[in-house]
């Protein structure tokens, strides 16, 4: 829109990096995919290259992944995730 805006995403509810998926150990990849998959498509979604789509993702402070998740953007963090 002319005005501006974006989305927000919790991914509170997403497991956690490693955790067991119907008994299968070490099968969920965590959100740092997720969050990757999120910024690409934000970065695809533009208006004619006038302005790049927003977005957010909040990640609750309890969450297994949540210190991998503030390391993300970090300058030395690895650049698949980043």
């Amino acid at each position: 829109s002319r005005i501006g805006g974006g989305v927000g995403i919790s991914l509170s509810n997403l497991r956690g990096a490693g955790d067991p998926i119907k008994g299968i150990d070490g099968a969920a990849s965590g959100v740092l995919p997720v969050m990757k998959l999120l910024e690409d498509s934000f970065s695809y979604s533009n208006q004619l290259g006038q302005r790049q789509g927003a977005g957010v993702v909040y990640l609750n402070a309890f969450h297994p992944d949540v210190i991998a998740f503030l390391g993300a953007k970090k300058e030395n963090a690895d650049e698949k995730y980043r």
